[in-house]
């Protein structure tokens, strides 16, 4: 093959790695997305749960006016009751714009419209009121919004839920740089999970392919005619039952082998007889006496010869099994005549051997 192709076992390698790449890219986006989802709705129930006071104010409001009916007349009741319910410690009223002028005594006239009420937790924006059965009741609301819910209960039982909306995305300092940090361990602790793969990766391609090495290495051997190596594979998988299966067919090679070279010399023995009895006739007949014993020698060269082409169908016959299953015809044939036969023809070429038949 080409040389500068890839070896199985790097391709192998490369497969494994690029594969453990992807799942793991795709599992460090999923986690680093459901993160940001989850610690955005978790901030969010932390903010909710510094709503005490609102909480208590919707309370008060509800025994009061017997519901939520008021909302809805009075516009700058909700805007009111969160000015009302900002959490105290975390900054008051915001301070007086510059540039105002001083009228008297306790006397502020602002030079612009006073600023909305001070909101330094970010929230007021995102507060909304449903009733029991959480259909909207004031408070900013798109299509699509998320929100955190905390219940507004009174003697009456359940009468509705404070929401706080789930940003898209974090906009806190404090939470962006959480966020960074676990993105910082989640790439760190994905480094070295790629590195633990591409190790696993290569140790799992080289047990793998190592069948198929020890395969590679037995058919060198046996295009040696080396049938009686063995293929050392301690595996129980496919590839081990393949390579036992090779080893099995070493064996019935070997045997084939075998009884293709004693076949050889069967047959080399067989037409080694009748041409050695030719040559021996041809001498006679050289040294013949008169025309009687050279018909018999001429006679016995015939026989010979027909031995020979008997012999040479025999083979092709045999030949023909290697293709087709012939069909078989039994025959019945008396065994004297043809043991007086053999032991005729041996004790011609060989008077020294004595045959009882």
């Amino acid at each position: 093959g080409d040389n500068r192709a890839l070896k199985l076992q790097t391709k192998f390698f490369f497969c494994f790695l690029i594969t453990s790449f992807l799942v793991l890219a795709m599992l460090m986006g999923t986690i680093q997305w459901f993160g940001a989802r989850n610690f955005a709705e978790f901030a969010a129930e932390t903010d909710l749960a510094q709503m005490d006071k609102i909480v208590q104010i919707l309370k008060n409001h509800y025994r009061e006016r017997s519901g939520w009916s008021w909302l809805d007349r009075e516009a700058r009741a909700w805007p009111r009751i969160l000015d009302r319910g900002r959490p105290k410690g975390l900054g008051g009223q915001p301070p007086p714009l510059q540039g105002q002028p001083f009228l008297g005594p306790g006397n502020f006239r602002p030079a612009h419209p006073m600023p909305p009420p001070f909101d330094p937790i970010g929230v007021h924006n995102r507060l909304c009121l449903f009733d029991r059965e959480k259909l909207h009741i004031a408070g900013p609301k798109n299509p699509g919004d998320r929100f955190v819910y905390r219940q507004i209960t009174t003697d009456e039982g359940l009468v509705g839920f404070l929401g706080l909306k789930i940003p898209n995305q974090v906009k806190n300092p404090l939470g962006l740089a959480f966020l960074k940090r676990q993105a910082h361990a989640l790439y760190l602790v994905g480094a070295g999970i790629l590195i633990l793969s591409a190790l696993l990766s290569y140790i799992l391609a080289r047990n793998l392919l190592a069948p198929i090495h020890a395969l590679t290495a037995w058919t060198r051997r046996v295009k040696s005619l080396d049938f009686d190596s063995r293929i050392n594979v301690a595996s129980n998988d496919e590839l081990g039952g393949l390579a036992r299966d090779f080893s099995n067919m070493a064996r019935t090679l070997g045997r084939y082998e075998k009884l293709r070279r004693d076949w050889i010399s069967d047959i080399s023995h067989e037409l080694r007889t009748p041409i050695s009895r030719i040559r021996f006739s041809m001498e006679m007949l050289e040294t013949a006496a008169n025309k009687e014993e050279r018909n018999q020698n001429i006679l016995e060269i015939n026989k010979d010869i027909d031995e020979l082409e008997t012999l040479v169908s025999e083979l092709l016959i045999y030949a023909r099994f290697d293709r087709e299953t012939p069909d078989l015809e039994l025959v019945e044939l008396p065994v004297g005549p043809w043991m007086e036969e053999i032991c005729r023809k041996a004790g011609k070429t060989s008077p020294h051997i004595r045959i009882q038949c």
